[in-house]
């Protein structure tokens, strides 16, 4: 006797599965044990402006900063002023070449909340993507 499956447990594996790529993406997979071991590699970014619903609301001078390679994560990590709604936006990558898998904002009071980037709406390479539309802001980047 076949039983069907309900729309309720249809949605509770399609949000198991959303989840088990975020781990992978930003590097928290249940059990892994990680080295700490950092490296860093440069990008070619400059400049950084967010903006949220259109109005500009923080710059940054992104010379030198690198992506960072945690061994278990990969990411480029942008530290915004005071300004800023958040204290920080991690760049989630696949890999040292700046795939990008997902992106993680940092607030104020140290939450974070991590997405998934949905590669049909952005570039997916950190070297040369020129915007990213993420938590109703949006990242525009300048070389």
């Amino acid at each position: 006797m076949l039983i069907p499956l309900s729309l309720v447990s249809i949605l509770q594996i399609e949000k198991s599965e959303e989840q088990n790529r975020l781990n992978e993406c930003t590097g928290r997979i249940p059990g892994k044990i990680c080295i700490t071991i950092v490296e860093h590699h440069p990008v070619n970014i400059k400049q950084i402006e967010l903006f949220q619903g259109g109005n500009l609301i923080s710059i940054l001078d992104a010379t030198g900063v690198p992506i960072t390679d945690a061994m278990c994560s990969i990411y480029y990590n942008i530290q915004w002023n005071a300004s800023a709604p958040y204290r920080s936006t991690k760049i989630y990558l696949k890999n040292t070449d700046g795939e990008i898998c997902g992106i993680g904002w940092e607030e104020k009071d140290g939450k974070t909340i991590d997405q998934l980037l949905d590669a049909s709406n952005t570039d997916t390479q950190l070297n040369t993507v020129t915007e990213i539309n993420s938590n109703g802001l949006t990242l525009k980047f300048y070389r």
